[in-house]
């Protein structure tokens, strides 16, 4: 929830109609912070704190399903040859796409988080490796068909052993 206040910028876990902040009610835990909105620079570095913030989660994330999906495991039976014979189609460029957001792009981030001017060319400049995720979803129905139309690959994903 985001909303000013007395040139104060109030991002809270929890919604509140109030004008003053003394009336936001809080329990142990929630997090409040405030940002003095007629200073410029302190809103441009929350933005770009929670974009890093953003970005390292779905770092984690992509990295989550590498090692849940990626990793076949030695064991017979853990993954039907079906997915891995057809791990290309499946999965496409999601490893190079999950690098380029783990080295490229959180790097370029962190170095230009103190200047969001050069951080705003970072994105400018990597624009043609952001065809990367073109890709991958031009390729994504076609994945969707086969897991649509091939059962023992359909149930390998939908095991709950995964979450």
């Amino acid at each position: 929830m985001l909303h000013a206040v007395n040139g104060l910028l109030l991002i809270a876990t929890q919604k509140y109609d109030s004008t003053s902040p003394e009336e936001l009610t809080l329990e142990d835990g929630d997090v409040v912070e405030l940002l003095d909105t007629h200073d410029p620079s302190g809103a441009a570095k929350a933005v770009v704190k929670e974009l890093i913030e953003t970005e390292q989660e779905f770092v984690r994330d992509m990295d989550s399903v590498i090692q849940k999906y990626f990793t076949f495991p030695e064991e017979p039976g853990k993954v039907p040859k079906v997915i891995k014979d057809n791990a290309d189609l499946l999965y496409g460029n999601f490893k190079e796409i999950a690098e380029f957001h783990r080295t490229v792009l959180m790097e370029g981030i962190k170095y230009h988080a103190n200047d969001p001017v050069l951080l705003g060319k970072t994105f400018l400049r990597l624009e043609r490796d952001f065809d990367k995720h073109v890709l991958y979803f031009q390729n994504e129905p076609i994945a969707q068909e086969f897991l649509d139309t091939c059962d023992e690959a359909y149930d390998y994903f939908s095991v709950s052993k995964f979450t």
